[in-house]
């Protein structure tokens, strides 16, 4: 049985049942995160790590394997996967994806699980999978993810729906943030490989438009 772990973005320690973390709270709307309201509705770490290893070992691996056989272009049989790593990588307004690091045959190949915990988080996400299969199926495409399985399950009391997808490997997100330097928004990339920064062509001129 390939061995698992947890891990918070920005962290190489990994989380365990004795870590702080593991029973705090994590919001599931991405309003009550940016103020802190601890009284919003929220489930615990723990029960988003559990919910996502339990998808990940449904059926003897299933979707998982498939994922693995896809990018190898060879048969993997449970006892190929040596180890998964899970890492929780932020909060989105509807999921809060997280890095599947597999270990097979000495190489390390990576995934997206988007994991839906809020009501209207587990109404999209279904349908967000099945569009995307669709897309890939009628016109593939190199910017379009690949989605590889789709699943619901119970943690903690708590309801999660989830599917995996390819993980773009070498891209990254940007945002735009406040520079805490100059106190203007810029335009901040969010690679976690090395440390997120802000471009420095200036600061994002943001305009209102009425009508």
């Amino acid at each position: 049985m390939p061995r698992f772990s947890f891990f918070i973005s920005h962290s190489k320690e990994p989380v365990t049942a004795d870590s702080r973390i593991w029973h705090e709270p994590m919001p599931l709307r991405l309003d009550a995160l940016m103020k802190q309201d601890r009284d919003a509705e929220s489930v615990s770490h723990a029960a988003y790590f559990q919910a996502a290893q339990a998808f990940l070992e449904a059926n003897s691996f299933e979707t998982i394997r498939h994922a693995l056989c896809r990018q190898l272009n060879y048969n993997v049989e449970t006892p190929d996967i040596k180890e998964i790593r899970i890492c929780l990588q932020k909060h989105g307004e509807f999921y809060h994806p997280c890095r599947i690091e597999t270990v097979v045959d000495q190489q390390q190949l990576s995934f997206v699980l988007n994991v839906a915990v809020s009501e209207i988080g587990r109404r999209f996400i279904e349908a967000e999978f099945y569009i995307l299969n669709r897309l890939n199926s009628e016109q593939p495409l190199q910017y379009l993810p690949q989605a590889y399985g789709f699943g619901r399950t119970v943690s903690n009391g708590k309801n999660f729906a989830m599917f995996l997808g390819q993980w773009f490997e070498g891209h990254h997100e940007f945002h735009i943030s406040i520079d805490p330097i100059d106190k203007r928004p810029k335009i901040m990339v969010w690679d976690d490989a090395r440390s997120r920064f802000f471009l420095s062509h200036g600061p994002v001129q943001c305009h209102s438009r009425s009508g």
